[in-house]
């Protein structure tokens, strides 16, 4: 089993799978440029799905067109593809961060219009009493 000539799953199995996954990461490239978010996530995001666009394909070949037996491309193949699932789930984190920073970029934004709407209130309010 450990250097069997066969891939690991047959093709019939895995090639539809990754064909009908790139598609939907595809569909989602063109749904996040379709919809309203910061850039920066957008990037971020669009980066990810690109590199997974590139991932699919190669974990595709090592399950199911690579036999272990072929060890030097069946090590290099996986070797590829582990690397890039590391650079996505980088990617990912760096997602995670720039979240993270947009809050709280909210939250100051708010806080700011909260002050400022507070302080025309008591203004409003004083003026009301003057008036009276």
């Amino acid at each position: 089993m450990l250097f069997a000539p066969d891939p690991i799953l047959p093709a019939w199995f895995v090639l539809p799978l990754a064909v009908l996954t790139m598609i939907v990461v595809g569909f989602h490239i063109q749904w996040m440029h379709r919809v309203s978010m910061p850039g920066s996530r957008r990037r971020i995001r669009t980066a990810s799905n690109m590199v997974s666009l590139l991932a699919i394909p190669l974990f595709a070949t090592g399950f199911g067109l690579i036999s272990p037996g072929d060890h030097r491309l069946f090590v290099g193949v996986w070797f590829l593809a582990m690397s890039l699932l590391g650079i996505i789930i980088l990617l990912a984190g760096i997602d995670m961060l720039n979240s993270f920073r947009l809050h709280a970029a909210e939250r100051r934004h708010l806080r700011s219009q909260i002050r400022r709407l507070e302080s025309e209130f008591k203004t409003l309010m004083a003026e009301r009493q003057h008036s009276s």
